[in-house]
């Protein structure tokens, strides 16, 4: 008995009803398809196979030297063919020549590249390694662009060549020759010590430390949080520490502290803007509320046994 043309189909835990001969037949009759009805096909195999083989017409050959392009409809050998791990020739059906008029890609060029050096991808020019600037994920530790196209493209111009011998450098600040003695070490340049000079450094330093570029940095990095926002708490503080109550922030190597950032070791979450004394009076009780009650329980004893016993009027 048919409705509309498709079996009334019984499923079991033995089997199925086969939707297209309508015979019921046992689970190992149906293929497996993870989709269907208890993790099998509708219709049994005998009946997906000739449908199969009364269905499918090979339209495009396919062989074991090559295959006929779906886009193009040209036969090619494999090797005009990019890999494809889902297809069952283990190839794509599309020829790399028509993958690119579709994607819109042209055809890579193969650049030139020797021991001695290699044509710039931009400008085009065979170049020597020295006119390239490493890169250790390039090609042989360099980059594909060359130093002067590389420049243009960030908008930079060449900068003037310091004059570098074996008793010292040109300061790529200020300018002036002077003796390596008055350079700091620096394993990661080539010479072995930095561009610039002591003084120069020291210069940029104090720069730094008064736009409040050094102390952003730090905040960013240990606390996770600006230098504007650092404000804006010490502000809605008024300016104070957030338990004493104090102003003073104190001074250290000639320059006035910061207030000290109280956050919780364990979530890292801030709490406030403490001076340095209540600060520490934290960190060494490890933030315990009964060792600070404990101390102010053996205060309040202390002062009671200190207070002077009044006299007995006579």
């Amino acid at each position: 008995m048919t409705t509309k043309g498709y079996y009334k189909t019984r499923v079991t835990d033995e089997g199925r009803v086969c939707t297209i001969c309508g015979k019921f037949k046992p689970w190992s009759a149906f293929d497996r398809n993870c989709e269907g009805t208890k993790g099998h096909h509708s219709y049994c195999r005998v009946c997906r196979r000739k449908k199969w083989k009364e269905g499918y017409t090979p339209k495009w050959r396919i062989d074991a030297d090559g295959r006929q392009c779906t886009a193009c409809e040209q036969y090619r050998p494999w090797s005009e063919f990019d890999r494809a791990s889902n297809s069952k020739t283990g190839h794509c059906a599309r020829c790399k020549d028509c993958l690119r008029k579709i994607r819109g890609h042209k055809k890579a060029k193969v650049w030139r590249i020797t021991d001695q050096g290699r044509e710039c991808t931009r400008c085009g020019r065979f170049l020597s390694w020295e006119h390239f600037n490493k890169n250790k994920c390039g090609t042989r530790g360099y980059q594909s662009w060359c130093s002067g196209c590389f420049r243009e493209y960030q908008g930079r111009t060449k900068r003037r060549d310091s004059l570098i011998t074996e008793e010292g450098r040109e300061c790529s600040r200020c300018g002036v020759f002077k003796t390596w003695d008055h350079y700091h070490n620096c394993k990661s340049r080539a010479t072995g010590h930095a561009s610039a000079c002591k003084a120069c450094m020291r210069q940029k330093t104090r720069q730094d430390m008064e736009n409040g570029t050094i102390r952003d940095g730090e905040l960013r990095r240990k606390y996770d949080i600006s230098l504007s926002e650092y404000e804006r708490m010490a502000e809605e503080n008024g300016d104070a520490c957030a338990i004493c109550g104090t102003m003073e922030k104190g001074r250290a190597r000639g320059r006035v502290r910061y207030w000290s950032v109280d956050h919780d070791h364990e979530t890292g979450e801030i709490r406030g803007l403490l001076c340095q004394k209540c600060n520490s009076l934290l960190g060494m009780a490890d933030d315990d509320i009964e060792i600070l009650q404990k101390a102010i329980a053996y205060l309040e004893l202390y002062r009671e046994r200190a207070e002077p016993i009044p006299e007995a009027v006579s």
